[in-house]
């Protein structure tokens, strides 16, 4: 037994149990500022509104949530727990977008700072504003979402881009773009088009998918996901495009912003824009670059990919973010 495990048995529960709240008390400051108005099931699916009028559709909670909730419970009596995967979602995804560094910049919380991608980084706080800025979406805008999930962080961005404004977004696992679309049709936005495929630099019809029964764990490559350790890997079949092919059948030539989150094909779904991204000058864009593959770290493979198509600034943080801009 080591000397952790040791600790841990020899003291007592209450003390574990108020040190475990202790350590969660950021986390517990979040969700009772999040103004709920409402939540529930719907069709088995549950749901969280806030008062700002968004209603957010998600999964029910997995083993590891109910643990937590019931660790926290006394401080979340409004709670409903088969919604609590949902409200921890709306704080890991909507509030702080992997696809937007940054949105922490001018946040005082202090939960879980690397959901917030910018803080991959060690920059000084003025610097962390200055690229902050740099992401900023504005009205009119134009993104690319590939590996949009529920449709958290897409909610998110189409608040900045407004009505005027474009969100394609690829989503090529069924049980998340169910819930994606949910998402987008509830709160109406009119300015999000959903692209039932997945992303990278060839045309398939009935590619093989690998999903290995985490919601977030499915991808292209399954070689990457056993590098992460998963099991239980299985296949479906999905349709495959590139980003150009799909941005030119819908009239867009130049875009703003790109988000890439397919665990491991972010090379392939790159290449994939490789026109779009030469047309666009105005144009950010962030990766995750910590998945193992080829012997490599994703983050040493896609930084002189992003070099070759013209990015003027390409920065990689500690655990592999990769962010990038014109």
């Amino acid at each position: 037994m080591n000397a952790k495990d040791y600790i841990k048995k020899i003291t007592p529960p209450w003390i574990i149990d108020k040190w475990w709240r202790y350590r969660l008390r950021h986390f517990i400051a979040e969700i009772k500022s999040l103004n709920i108005e409402d939540m529930g099931i719907y069709g088995g699916i549950p749901w969280v509104k806030l008062v700002s009028g968004y209603k957010f559709y998600g999964l029910l909670p997995s083993e590891d949530e109910r643990r937590l909730y019931k660790s926290i419970c006394p401080y979340l009596r409004t709670i409903d727990e088969r919604c609590f995967g949902v409200v921890k979602e709306i704080i890991d995804r909507y509030y702080a977008p992997r696809s937007l560094p940054g949105e922490l910049a001018k946040s005082e919380s202090r939960y879980a700072p690397l959901r917030d991608p910018l803080n991959d980084f060690n920059l000084p706080s003025d610097k962390r504003l200055e690229v902050a800025s740099v992401f900023q979406l504005h009205p009119g805008e134009v993104i690319v979402d590939i590996g949009a999930f529920h449709g958290f962080g897409t909610l998110r961005m189409a608040e900045y881009i407004g009505a005027t404004g474009r969100i394609v977004a690829f989503e090529a696992n069924p049980d998340s773009r169910d819930i994606l679309k949910l998402n987008i049709s509830e709160n109406g936005l009119e300015n999000t088009i959903i692209i039932p495929k997945a992303a990278s630099n060839y045309t398939k019809t009935a590619e093989k998918f690998h999903i290995d029964g985490v919601p977030t764990g499915n991808s292209l490559r399954s070689d990457v996901l056993r590098n992460l350790g998963m099991d239980n890997i299985i296949e479906i079949k999905v349709d495959v495009d590139s980003g150009d092919n799909v941005l030119k059948s819908l009239g867009v030539s130049e875009v703003n912003h790109i988000s890439i989150t397919v665990n491991g094909g972010e090379p392939e779904a790159l290449e994939g824009l490789r026109n779009t991204i030469g047309w666009s000058k105005n144009l950010r864009i962030s990766m995750p670059g910590w998945y193992m593959r080829d012997d490599k770290r994703l983050d040493k493979i896609l930084r002189p990919q992003l070099e070759s198509l013209g990015f003027r600034t390409i920065m990689t943080g500690k655990l592999g973010r990769v962010i990038a801009w014109k």
